[in-house]
């Protein structure tokens, strides 16, 4: 994991935000009125303040003494802030998203001198309440769950551009990096209740998702079983499970079947290969060379590839992707020879607004062929606020609902070598 998790304990924060769920409901209804809730609670509302200026779109309400402040979701800003005098409803300032980096605000917390604002994105924006200025935003946290006897190392070529716009916790599974083997049978249940162990240490509520392979079907089972700690979910080379799914390439079953008599390093090659095919079978040599000696420096604990494949073969997902309700990116290789590349698309009609972006000449492990696309892909989505159910263009480029294939721009014919 990377960096700190917040302070434990955030009642303050959780009460305003309950206090504008009440507030904003009333403004769905009344559409011309903000109520303001007093402090001290069990008493009945004090009185209604005249909407002024940029909150007709209110999100969420915070009242901090004789201020009010009402975050709101606008076409011009993409977001702003009003503060109101809680005393005679007076329009006193308005705080523009463009100027402070507010966008799609979601909830709102006031204390004293400072001000917070949860960003659609999962980003939080801090404010001087005296002033309105600036002060800081924290990047959203992002969880990265790798596949199959692989560690947090493997994420190696994205992590310099997604460290800049997000607080990443890289998680080592069961067998892999610093993480033992379990007594028992290891399963992808017991692996997404692993990740919300991490995340409960660490003091995060809540996190962006993003599992490949195996890791994918751990990030699904967290999506499902955990929603409430998902914000929003990305997944990459996966598959939704039994028994509705396509099987495993004959590429990758023929080479698992003669990966028994090969020696450890020629079998390491020949799975590394396997991983990194392309469409026309045009494989970068020193890109295949630093991954297999990654694998070497970094080995799998005794019985861990085979207790993985297992928990990965045992999957069972049923149709259970339905329930997710985290925005879903679902980012697949077409020439992916180790899971069959029409699970993208399944899994991208199966997930309610879904969206399926498809790299037509990369294989299985698309974030070392492609490194610096998949991580734009990637964080236009996340960074993006787009309410589940609509498609939207600013989710990622060339992307739309419901699982359409499509070609990235970000794409290039050449490929690129990709950084460690």
């Amino acid at each position: 994991m990377e960096g700190a998790g917040p302070g434990p304990g955030r009642r303050r924060g959780r009460t305003i935000t309950l206090l504008a769920a009440a507030a904003v409901a009333v403004l769905a209804v009344a559409g011309a009125a903000v109520l303001v809730l007093p402090t001290r609670p069990g008493r009945i509302p004090v009185h209604v303040l005249p909407v002024g200026q940029n909150i007709n779109s209110a999100t969420a309400i915070a009242v901090d003494g004789p201020h009010v402040w009402v975050a709101s979701e606008t076409d011009r800003w993409g977001g702003s802030v009003t503060e109101l005098d809680a005393s005679d409803g007076r329009w006193v300032r308005t705080l523009s998203g463009a100027r402070y980096g507010i966008h799609s605000p979601t909830a709102i917390a006031a204390d004293g001198a400072h001000l917070w604002v949860a960003n659609g994105s999962g980003s939080v924006t801090e404010l001087d309440a005296s002033d309105g200025g600036w002060v800081r935003t924290r990047r959203p946290w992002l969880v990265l769950i790798q596949g199959m006897g692989l560690d947090r190392s493997a994420w190696g070529p994205v992590l310099r551009k997604l460290r800049r716009h997000f607080r990443l916790v890289l998680v080592d599974n069961r067998g892999s990096g610093r993480s033992g083997l379990p007594a028992t049978s290891l399963d992808v249940a017991g692996m997404a209740a692993d990740v919300v162990a991490v995340l409960d240490e660490a003091g995060i509520r809540r996190a962006h998702v993003m599992g490949a392979s195996l890791g994918g079907m751990v990030a699904q089972e967290l999506a499902v079983d955990h929603r409430e700690r998902v914000d929003a979910l990305v997944l990459v080379s996966t598959t939704p499970g039994w028994p509705f799914a396509y099987p495993m390439p004959a590429a990758s079953l023929r080479l698992i079947a003669a990966a028994g008599s090969m020696t450890r390093e020629v079998a390491l090659r020949r799975h590394v290969e396997n991983a990194l095919s392309v469409r026309g079978g045009e494989l970068q040599p020193s890109l295949a060379d630093r991954l297999v000696e990654l694998q070497r420096s970094r080995p799998v604990a005794p019985g861990a590839w085979r207790a993985q494949a297992a928990a990965g073969a045992r999957y069972v997902g049923l149709l259970r992707q339905t329930r997710i309700r985290a925005r879903t990116l679902v980012l697949q290789g077409a020439a992916d020879t180790v899971v069959d590349p029409r699970n993208g698309r399944l899994l991208a009609g199966r997930i309610p607004g879904a969206q399926l972006v498809v790299f037509p000449d990369l294989g299985h492990l698309l974030f070392w062929q492609e490194p610096d696309s998949f991580a734009d892909v990637v964080t236009t989505f996340l960074l993006a606020s787009t309410e589940i159910n609509k498609s939207s263009p600013a989710a990622a480029p060339g992307t739309t609902g419901r699982g359409r294939r499509v070609r990235p721009r970000h794409v290039s014919d050449d490929q690129r070598q990709a950084r460690g």
